[in-house]
């Protein structure tokens, strides 16, 4: 009997510690496996994000090299329409400074010969004051030759 006892003790022994212990951690590796799942899943679904992240990140970086490749465009066509402007802009200032010259040498020509009419005009009163002096002169020697004539066909 004792070793009936001793078995029933045993088995007694063993459900009251072993079992408990095994639904335990059974209950904990259940619970683990729970976790690990949630794990899982948070882990697929930061993976998910992650790629998200990727594509969205690769998308971005690819608008951006777009806008560079615009950006760059843009800037090549107004470099190329600011030389254009640059060499018409060159180009007109030669030919104002080709007319400016040309209307200097006229306007010196015409100067010269304005200076020259000037010249004769001025000449031309001098002769005129001079004629008019002689005519005064004259006038006046005629008014005096007519008093005498009329002095002397009054005296006579």
């Amino acid at each position: 009997m004792m070793d009936q006892d001793l078995v029933g003790f045993n088995m007694t022994l063993f459900m009251t510690t072993v079992v408990p212990f095994m639904l335990i951690f059974g209950a904990a590796m259940m619970m683990r496996r729970g976790l690990a799942g949630r794990q899982l899943a948070y882990l697929d679904h930061q993976k998910g994000v992650s790629t998200d992240l990727v594509v969205r990140s690769s998308a971005f970086q690819d608008a951006i090299a777009k806008q560079h490749e615009v950006l760059n465009e843009r800037a090549e066509r107004t470099v190329a329409q600011t030389a254009e402007a640059l060499q018409l802009q060159s180009a007109a200032i030669e030919e104002n400074k080709v007319f400016r010259a040309s209307m200097e040498r006229h306007l010196l020509a015409n100067n010269e010969r304005a200076d020259r009419a000037i010249s004769k005009a001025e000449e031309a009163v001098r002769v005129q004051a001079a004629a008019l002096e002689q005519l005064t002169a004259i006038e006046g020697t005629l008014a005096r030759l007519a008093q005498r004539l009329e002095a002397s066909q009054k005296g006579a």
